[in-house]
C-alpha cells in the first residue's frame, strides 16, 4: 500500500463501487466540523452536535484492482481493540481470511491469474484489510494492497457546498 493519507476516524463514506467484476472502490471523506449545540433535539433529554464538512477536509478514494472477497458489517464500531485508524491491515489471526479461504477460490494462483498477473508466486498470501468509517466497518481480502489518494482538496477559501 503506498504511504496512506491521514484521514479523519471515523470517515464519512461517500460511496461504493465493484469495478469490472473484481475491484473495489471505496470514497471517504473527513468531517471534522462540529455544528451547533443542539439541547434536547430527540426528546430524550440528551445534546449533541452533529458532524459536518469543513472547507479543509478531503475526500480520498482506495482502490484494490482486485479483491477475493469484501464484506460490509452495519457496525461501524468494530470489536477489534484498540483500532482507530480508517484504513488497516488486520494482524495475522484474523477470523475473516479462514471464512474467506474457506467459502472461495482463494488459492494465490487463482487470484493472481483473475488479476491478469499469470506469474504464480505460492509465497503470496490473502491479506485482510479493514476500513472504518462512520456507517459501516468494511472487511477486504486480497493479495495486494490498495491504493490510497486524495481526490477532493479545498482551499480554506473554498464555499462548502
Amino acid at each position: 500500500m503506498n504511504s496512506p493519507p491521514t484521514i479523519a476516524f471515523p470517515a464519512f463514506l461517500v460511496s461504493v463501487e465493484v469495478l469490472q467484476d473484481r475491484g473495489l472502490r471505496i470514497v471517504l471523506e473527513d468531517r471534522t466540523g462540529r455544528g451547533p449545540l443542539q439541547q434536547d433535539a430527540d426528546g430524550l433529554g440528551l445534546e449533541g452536535r452533529d458532524i459536518i464538512r469543513q472547507n479543509s477536509d478531503c475526500s480520498y478514494e482506495i482502490i484494490w484492482e482486485v479483491v477475493v472477497c469484501f464484506a460490509v458489517r452495519g457496525d461501524p464500531f468494530p470489536k477489534e481493540s484498540g483500532l482507530r485508524a480508517t484504513i488497516k491491515e488486520a494482524p495475522d489471526g484474523s477470523a475473516f481470511l479462514p471464512w474467506v479461504e474457506s467459502q472461495s477460490r482463494a488459492e494465490p494462483e487463482y487470484v493472481a491469474t483473475i488479476g491478469g498477473d499469470f506469474e504464480k508466486d505460492p509465497s503470496r498470501r490473502l491479506r485482510h484489510w479493514v476500513i472504518v468509517c462512520n456507517e459501516a466497518t468494511f472487511d477486504v481480502a486480497a493479495l495486494y494492497a490498495p491504493n490510497v489518494r486524495v481526490i477532493t482538496t479545498r482551499p480554506e477559501d473554498a464555499p462548502l457546498q
